[in-house]
């Protein structure tokens, strides 16, 4: 007869104390790996208190079972039901804080950001919330009477719930001017003012660039100021933004400004969720003053994914004893230079290929199909080639141009490619691949070789030691008025999600940087997930390329800035500014943030700009480069020495000398008498070939065995992935 055993739960009283200047709106929580912390989802975490004041935030709570706890504070805000948090600002260190569980223990006065002797802050993602940037720019103030147009504004931008109304709520000033207030209409009452506060940055501004709270009457507005205005709201169809303006003179500092006139945007104003309007300015009395040029962009949360708080490495990048190695479009662009590349770019075999002579990383532009599937080419168009009869004997080719986004997966994988320029047939047929295949290591498929890969494809065929720098491609306005395509685009926020949910869905263990010509696009892919790193593309301002209309795509310094103020991991650089200004990557370097560059061609070129201290150069024909080189992918050659140290350990690297990565990241190791020198990196296998259930085993003669790498959702290692940073 079996008897039940009584078990006894020990229950432990913990406190949490941290100290951090927060706004009346703001509340601290604590995250972390148990399930009375929430188990890092931030919804559940454990919200403490303020004490009077003070900036110190404490809170006890009983750890049942619980020997040590790993957390992180946040500060955040609550919306009216439980699911509804904003994430303001969070402690993104790669190692969480680490606590050991005793009867009445506390956690140290903590300083939030600062543990592990590093300082690391972020802002949060878009969880249940929505986002709403307001740009101005370009002297967007136009107003119509002339003794208005001499006047400075300041703008201040005020959230507005359209489900209430409160009869507090109005902000105009009283006035000796003789013109009336403004009556609402509505019985005295107006959209009540929401709790959630608007935060404001000046991208040309050196000294005021990061994100702040608005002053009581606003910015000023300068000539040729960029600024930006960020709201939350969890309920963006019922969010109204009113845009108040006060006259305010340099010359006198102290006078209270002047309300002059208002102007509302509303949620029919931003359906489309990203583009310019012109908002009338609406003065005391009713009448039209003026005109405010606004662009506006929403961002909604990426569905169907959720992220934690476990663990980020968005704004970490491992500082490394040499500057990596990115092959650009993989083995670089197929037809730009005399001779022809080994591979056409933006293909699996051109990734594979640039990875096994040494790529850290390969560079490849990412855009969606008619049907909405990650593809992976660079232009936005492709030419189509028909036949048409120009006399009864002969048959001429006609070139039309197709968007990418108008053809389907398949009609776009079956299209035989050539150079428009040129009149280059660039397609081989399945015979001279088959050769290829034959030849080389690189790609294991005739498919490899074909253009069109979908990124779900790349993520399970290149090998997973190779990291992938995904530009996402959305098309831009240039300068000269013209845009990159003359077409219709999809909408911007399915355009990311559909992206971004690929990678979450195949990138397992892949290191992964995305990035971007289109600031906006940045924004978004940086506020849709908390994982993976986003670098800003710099056009640059000494290129031989039209440049694009947006400053924050085309300044060194705009660019910077911006980076900064959005916490992206940071600029990608053209190399034409690098060497021209080499004082940027100084610059970029003090902030914190990590710098490639770009447009690099000779290997000259290569060695100077690496000589200035950038953390990764972006080229073609990495092969040639590596040439009679001693160098290989530096994840792989790291992988090699853990595995090497592990043996060394356990006594077995005499006879275990053959380290050889496979397709699903494990390492193997199998006797030989040649040394770990033999070690080699191999291409994907099929999808449904890369999964292994074998589990660690001890190396013994005539045995292999396999160390499996961490993924990354559960490392805390800082030596273990390539975006953190190691110490000196």
């Amino acid at each position: 007869m079996l008897k039940a055993v009584k078990t006894t739960r020990m229950s432990v009283h913990v406190t949490f104390q941290v100290s951090v200047e927060t706004t009346s709106c703001d509340i601290v929580c604590v995250t972390g790996s148990v399930k009375e912390l929430g188990e890092w989802a931030p919804p559940l975490a454990f919200r403490l208190s303020r004490k009077e004041d003070s900036d110190l935030w404490t809170g006890t709570l009983d750890l049942i079972d619980c020997p040590s706890v790993e957390y992180r504070y946040m500060i955040a805000s609550f919306g009216e039901v439980e699911s509804e948090v904003i994430v303001k600002r969070w402690e993104t260190n790669i190692k969480p804080r680490h606590l050991i569980v005793s009867a009445g223990c506390q956690s140290e006065v903590a300083t939030f950001g600062e543990y592990n002797d590093r300082e690391s802050i972020g802002y949060g993602w878009l969880i249940s919330h929505s986002e709403i940037r307001l740009t101005l720019k370009n002297n967007p103030i136009k107003m119509w009477k002339k003794k208005y147009q001499r006047m400075k504004y300041q703008v201040k931008v005020t959230q507005i719930d359209l489900r209430h109304k409160d009869s507090s709520s109005s902000n105009l000033l009283d006035t000796e001017d003789d013109e009336e207030q403004v009556d609402s209409g509505t019985g005295g009452t107006l959209p009540s003012i929401t709790d959630q506060q608007t935060e404001i940055a000046v991208l040309t501004c050196p000294d005021d660039y990061e994100f702040r709270e608005q002053n009581q009457f606003g910015h000023v507005y300068n000539d040729d100021d960029i600024i930006v205005f960020r709201c939350t709201t969890f309920h963006l169809l019922f969010t109204a933004l009113q845009v108040d303006f006060y006259s305010c003179s340099d010359e006198d500092t102290e006078s209270v400004p002047e309300f002059k006139g208002f102007a509302y945007i509303l949620p029919v104003n931003m359906r489309h969720l990203n583009g310019c309007r012109f908002i009338p300015i609406t003065g005391l009395r009713h009448s039209n003053i003026g005109q405010l040029e606004v662009e506006y962009l929403v961002i909604k949360p990426t569905e169907g994914i959720t992220f934690n708080m476990e663990v980020s490495y968005n704004q970490y990048w491992k500082r490394r004893w040499r500057p990596l190695d990115v092959g650009h479009r993989g083995m670089g662009s197929y037809y730009n230079k005399k001779r022809i590349a080994v591979a056409r770019e933006n293909t699996i075999a051109s990734l594979n290929y640039a990875g096994k002579h040494g790529a850290d990383f390969v560079e490849f532009d990412v855009q969606l199909s008619k049907d909405m599937v990650p593809v992976i080419y660079h232009d936005f168009s492709v030419f189509i080639s028909m036949m048409r009869r120009s006399t009864k004997k002969e048959m001429l080719d006609e070139l039309y141009e197709i968007p990418v986004k108008d053809l389907s997966v398949y009609r776009l994988q079956r299209l035989k490619m050539r150079n428009a320029q040129d009149q280059q047939v660039l397609d081989v047929d399945e015979t001279d691949v088959e050769a290829l295949v034959r030849r080389s290591s690189s790609a294991t498929t005739i498919d490899d070789w074909q253009p069109f890969p979908t990124l779900e494809e790349a993520l399970n065929r290149v090998n997973s030691h190779v990291g992938f720098n995904v530009e996402v491609k959305y098309p831009m306005r240039n300068m000269d008025g013209t845009t990159e395509l003359d077409s219709v685009y999809f909408e911007k926020n399915e355009f990311v999600d559909r992206i971004v949910t690929v990678v979450f869905t195949h990138a397992a263990n892949r290191r992964i940087v995305f990035s971007s010509f289109d600031p906006d696009t940045c924004i978004m892919l940086q506020l849709k997930q908390n994982k993976y790193p986003v670098m800003l593309l710099s056009q640059g301002a000494h290129g031989n390329h039209v440049g694009y209309e947006d400053v924050r795509a085309r300044s060194p310094e705009v660019c910077i800035r911006l980076v900064k103020c959005e916490k992206l991991l940071g600029v990608c650089m053209y190399a034409g500014d690098i060497i021209r200004l080499p004082q940027l990557v100084t610059l970029s370097k003090n902030l914190g943030l990590v710098m490639f560059t770009w447009g690099v061609e000779e290997n000259e070129e290569i060695l100077n700009v690496k000589k200035l201290g950038v953390d990764a150069v972006i080229f073609d024909r990495i092969n040639e480069y590596h040439t009679g080189v001693s160098q290989e992918n530096i994840f792989f050659a790291e992988e090699k020495n853990r595995m090497q140290s592990k043996l060394q350990e356990r006594g077995q690297l005499r006879r275990c000398s053959v380290i050889t990565t496979l397709a699903d990241g494990t390492v193997t190791v199998t006797p030989s008498a040649v040394g770990v020198e033999g070690a080699t990196m191999q291409p994907m296998p099929p999808p449904e070939k890369r999964f292994s259930s074998a589990s660690p085993a001890t190396a013994c003669v005539g045995e292999s065995s396999r160390v499996n790498e961490a993924t990354p959702a559960s490392v805390n290692d800082s030596e273990v992935h390539p975006f953190a940073i190691a110490k000196d």
